[in-house]
């Protein structure tokens, strides 16, 4: 097994990170100065950095683990299905027997939206705040910004 390694940018540092099986090491870029341990859980097997470099979430299959830049504190969690995908850089969501899930880039502010939901991709979101998906062969918008 190789391990990963990636860079990325947070407010002006930069970062190395390496993923080693199911350890995830951090080091600052510039003096190579180890700053963050971690066992991840689970070997992962996609990676994805946040847009401005705030968090990097890790998974295999349903299993994730994100890293929160600002807090340097990792959070292990589930979607309810294997079959996910990113609604936009922060938000994701998956279907489970009709269930429509949401979910926040670190687990967190989980949310069922519908019941009947169709098990078929894809489900889309429009101008951050709305989420467009079919339930009982029609076209349902959500609106996902708290009122």
């Amino acid at each position: 097994d190789t391990a990963k390694v990636f860079i990325s940018e947070f407010y002006d540092n930069k970062y190395i990170f390496v993923i080693d099986k199911d350890e995830l090491t951090v080091y600052q870029k510039e003096d190579l100065t180890q700053i963050y341990n971690a066992q991840i859980g689970f070997t992962p097997t996609e990676v994805k950095i946040g847009f401005a470099g705030d968090f990097v979430s890790m998974n295999s299959g349903s299993d994730f683990a994100t890293l929160d830049m600002e807090s340097m504190k990792l959070s292990n969690w589930s979607t309810a299905s294997e079959h996910y995908g990113w609604l936009d850089g922060y938000m994701l969501y998956s279907v489970k027997d009709g269930a429509l899930f949401v979910y926040d880039f670190d687990g967190l502010n989980t949310r069922q939206l519908a019941s009947n939901a169709s098990d078929h991709f894809p489900v889309t979101i429009t101008a951050d705040r709305w989420l467009y998906y079919f339930s009982d062969e029609k076209l349902v918008r959500e609106w996902l910004i708290a009122k």
